[in-house]
């Protein structure tokens, strides 16, 4: 298995070279850049092909939000693992809408910090479980504003919606409701359809951007 390359853009560079020290003690994972400012990462992203970008939100000369977007955008190949201390949904949301497809608390511990890792290198998403059940309280609260859309979701259609949010796995959302995979790829099928997405991490997005997240 190739290394996964990772790069750390924080504004505290203490923290930032905590988090290289932890990720340097895994044999899989390389760490080719550590940077507070993003110019120096742009420039990072020109000379190495970096699979996971780890960055803090607020920065004081950049957005953080501009940032994943721009990264999203001309490196669709790097995938982002934000690591904040907001832990506001409405925060959590923007930065999922600009394209990272993980968030993570800075009180994290070190075992859920290398584990994000290797499931964003493998573009799975991956969140804090207190950032996780925000999101799915968020959604269970816009469920009744799901016919402002115009789109009717069946009851059935709302918990695997809930469940793929969560992370769970095709077989996972099955064993959770004791159905057939089968029938979890129907409604899938049925929610990418009606939220006009093409996966399931668009689907995600689409929820957010619909309230539902």
């Amino acid at each position: 298995m190739e290394k996964i390359n990772v790069a750390i853009i924080d504004d505290h560079k203490v923290f930032a070279d905590g988090v290289k020290l932890i990720l340097s003690t895994e044999d899989k994972i390389r760490v080719v850049a550590v940077t507070n400012s993003h110019i120096e990462l742009l420039e990072a992203l020109q000379n190495f092909s970096v699979n996971v970008l780890i960055t803090d939100i607020n920065m004081p000369n950049y957005s953080g939000f501009k940032l994943v977007s721009e990264i999203t955008e001309k490196y669709p190949n790097t995938k982002t693992l934000a690591l904040s201390m907001h832990d506001e949904t409405s925060v959590v949301s923007k930065i999922l809408k600009a394209g990272a497809i993980g968030y993570l608390l800075k009180d994290t511990d070190k075992e859920e910090l290398i584990q994000a890792v290797y499931k964003i290198a493998n573009g799975e998403k991956y969140y804090s479980n207190s950032i996780k059940e925000a999101l799915l309280d968020n959604l269970s609260k816009n469920e009744n504003e799901i016919s402002k859309f115009n789109i009717k979701l069946s009851e059935r259609e709302i918990e695997v919606l809930m469940l793929i949010a969560k992370g769970l796995t095709q077989q996972e959302v099955a064993d959770k409701l004791f159905i057939s995979p089968h029938t979890v790829v129907f409604h899938k099928r049925n929610l990418l359809s009606k939220l006009n997405a093409k996966n399931a991490i668009e689907l995600i997005q689409k929820a957010i951007d619909l309230g539902f997240l």
